[in-house]
């Protein structure tokens, strides 16, 4: 298994450079909202209320600039799976 921990950042980079598509964060997010809701529940992110259960090995928190604003990251690595929630205020998202 190959697993590729890529920032929005980066990921906009990806569709530029690899796939020639002009995206932003925000449509991003999109996808990985849309697509994360059909993944099988080992995959699937937690939700917030699930998170203090979890052993959580390191988390961060960093902004990310979406349809020109500042909007909030936060990444959350468990022994087994990693979560990346995104959100326009500082407020951590309880739903991914």
């Amino acid at each position: 298994m190959h697993l590729h921990h890529l920032s929005y950042e980066r990921l906009e980079e990806v569709f530029s450079e690899v796939f020639g598509l002009a995206t932003g964060k925000g449509a991003i997010d999109n996808i990985l909202r849309r697509t994360g809701a059909r993944l099988s529940a080992p995959h699937r992110c937690a939700t917030g209320e699930q998170l203090p259960s979890v052993a959580v090995r390191s988390s961060d928190e960093t902004s990310a600039r979406v349809w020109g604003k500042s909007w909030w990251q936060w990444i959350f690595q468990t022994p087994s799976a990693g979560c990346h929630m995104i959100a326009p205020s500082l407020r951590p998202p309880t739903q991914p």
